[in-house]
């Protein structure tokens, strides 16, 4: 089974973006969007790496990821800049959606748990082989 993980970095052409998820899309079988909650423009590049995963993988199971969600503020600077109420894509879309902690590590299994979920309830990865085993 292979897993293709991205992270919508503000700092990625578009161009290159779409050829990137073309490229990694061949044999794929779920996807991981992930984005920084301490970067605006993080979540903003989400729509487009979902529509360009759905054109290459249209069947592929997705889970839309959070980080920076233990972002302090204060002093450090590195607040959190997207709030849970602006989070709504994954409602719009019907994909699942968690924010994962990496300072203490909490939910960081959870979006491969709703993965390996999905493919099982499916009973076949997208690209016809059986689905592993839980």
């Amino acid at each position: 089974m292979q897993f293709v993980c991205e992270h919508p970095s503000g700092t990625v052409d578009q161009s290159k973006l779409s050829w990137l998820v073309r490229q990694e899309c061949r044999s794929v079988d779920a996807a991981i969007i992930m984005f920084d909650c301490t970067s605006r423009m993080t979540y903003m590049n989400v729509p487009s790496y979902f529509r360009d995963l759905r054109r290459e993988c249209p069947n592929i199971p997705i889970v839309l990821v959070a980080t920076g969600v233990e972002a302090p503020g204060g002093e450090t600077g590195w607040r959190r800049k997207v709030k849970p109420r602006q989070i709504n894509f994954h409602k719009k879309k019907g994909i699942p959606f968690v924010e994962v902690n990496l300072s203490t590590g909490e939910n960081i299994d959870e979006p491969l748990r709703l993965l390996a979920q999905e493919l099982e309830e499916t009973g076949l990865c997208s690209t016809g082989r059986p689905s592993p085993e839980i």
